[in-house]
């Protein structure tokens, strides 16, 4: 079975030494989603739109590929 997790932030603007695809994103309730994540066994990699849709990817998921799916609000 595949698993996810989906949620919504904001970008801000924060400045970082590094390189290749990055950014700073405020999570609400970071601690929470970080010990879901933990307790499930998810890497760390993840990916991000600045689209507010993350409702719309759970119910597609879940419903529509049976996904087992944990929305983050």
């Amino acid at each position: 079975m595949i698993s996810a997790y989906v949620g919504e932030g904001e970008t801000t603007d924060d400045t970082l030494l590094t390189f290749g695809g990055y950014g700073v994103v405020r999570v609400p309730r970071l601690q929470v989603l970080l010990r879901y994540i933990c307790e499930h066994g998810f890497e760390h990699h993840t990916a991000m739109s600045l689209s507010r849709t993350a409702a719309a990817i759970s119910e597609a998921f879940g419903k529509y590929l049976g996904w087992d799916v944990y929305l983050h609000q």
